[in-house]
């Protein structure tokens, strides 16, 4: 019997249930029909959307783009106006009324972006008819100096050459940024979420990069100061020449720096490669990771610090006239072109470092369990100390400071 009465329980429930389910759908459907019609279910009645602008134009004034799923393509033209087109199709909103591009011309800019017929729209929790136009915007301004240059495309994609501007803002979601031939009186900056920043040809004050997901990759860059974020996707950066700070932040994405130059440089990962070719910084360089390597060619810096917990440590052709290192267990591997004051620190992993024959410098090693070795490459070694853990000595003219500790890594200092 109460077998029998849990069940009779559980089919009034689910029959309750259903009978919501269904009351609801019919409520909406009945007091709301247009939704049906218009989009928001089964996003339905796409329709063709095709028009042009044409806006005067005066020196200085800026410009500027907003739009949500639109792509947009920027491009100079010798002519006065601001000349754009758009071509694609929009999708009615919850109350059948079509959004369309607006383009005006307010105070000193001259702007387009999406509008709604009204601001009737249908939500039911995260889910919202508002309509939509979809397709690509075409913009031509004027081959001159313009005031702030502002372009918001939410998932589409972004394409700007020629730019020549006060201000450079560009931002996207999921969409792509492909900007080239762009400077910047002031500052210059570019977003996106998810999406690939392809640039080149920059030039400006202070050049903010950001992303969460999306690679970035910059050939070609002039600025006063440069700062990068990204979470996880890769940096790839190509002569570039910043006369102040640089710093760059990658969560887990890779840093690649070739023909990077620089008044100072910090670097900051937790699980990406960083790797130096051809760099050179004027003052200092701080560079940090967490499990990635630190690699570097024909590296020229002024005052190095590094550090790393499990990544290794190794550069090929390294000027600096100091080093400050620390790893946890990535062995270190330094091939100098000069002679350097040096100090590195290791738990686990060896030190290996090569100078130029006749550098002179004084040496002290301090290990736990690793072999200590020092080739003076015909200088002199004059040796004032040695036990099981702990060397120290004077070679050639003694002109350099080094200071090695390990715990159980090996200490060498051989001629190149």
């Amino acid at each position: 019997m109460q077998r029998n009465t849990k069940t009779i329980v559980l089919v009034l429930v689910c029959v309750f249930v259903v009978s919501a389910i269904i009351t609801g759908v019919f409520f909406v459907t009945q007091a709301l029909p247009d939704i049906t019609q218009y989009g928001f279910i089964g996003g339905a009645n796409s329709q063709p959307y095709a028009e042009s602008w044409s806006l005067p134009f005066s020196q200085g004034q800026g410009v500027s783009v907003d739009v949500l799923e639109a792509n947009v393509i920027i491009q100079a033209h010798d002519g006065a106006s601001v000349e754009a087109a758009f071509e694609g199709t929009r999708v009615p909103d919850s109350r059948g009324e079509l959004p369309y591009i607006e383009a005006v011309t307010e105070g000193n800019r001259v702007a387009l972006r999406e509008k709604r017929a009204t601001d009737n729209t249908f939500q039911i929790g995260i889910f919202q008819s508002g309509g939509a136009i979809r397709g690509t915007l075409t913009v031509r301004i004027p081959r001159a100096h313009i005031g702030d240059f502002y372009v918001d495309a939410f998932s589409g994609g972004v394409t700007a050459s020629d730019i020549d501007a006060d201000r450079i803002t560009v931002s996207t979601s999921s969409g792509n940024i492909g900007l080239t031939n762009a400077a910047s009186a002031g500052d210059m900056s570019v977003e996106t979420f998810s999406g690939v920043q392809t640039l080149s040809g920059l030039s400006g004050q202070n050049v903010t990069l950001d992303t969460s997901s999306g690679r970035i990759g910059l050939a070609t860059l002039n600025a006063s100061s440069l700062h990068i974020e990204s979470f996880s996707g890769a940096l790839e950066i190509s002569g570039a020449t910043i006369e102040g700070d640089a710093t760059l932040s990658a969560s887990s994405g890779s840093i690649t720096l070739t023909g990077f130059n620089a008044g100072s440089l910090s670097t900051e990962q937790f699980s990406g490669n960083l790797n130096l070719n051809g760099a050179r910084i004027l003052g200092h360089a701080s560079l940090n990771t967490s499990g990635g390597p630190i690699t570097g060619q024909d590296v020229s810096i002024q005052d190095l610090a590094f550090e790393t917990f499990s990544g290794v440590v190794n550069f090929a052709g390294l000027t600096s006239n100091s080093i400050l290192g620390n790893t946890s267990s990535g062995a270190v591997d330094l091939k100098l072109n000069a002679g350097s004051n040096v100090n590195i620190e290791t738990f686990s992993g060896g030190v290996s470092l090569t100078f130029p024959r006749n550098t002179g410098y004084n040496y002290t090693f301090d290990t736990f369990s690793g072999n200590m070795t020092v080739e003076d490459g015909g200088a002199g070694n004059s040796v004032a100390e040695k036990s099981n853990d702990a060397m120290r000595g004077t070679v050639g003219n003694g002109e350099n400071d080094i200071v090695v500790e390990t715990s159980s890594g090996g200490i060498s200092i051989v001629p190149g």
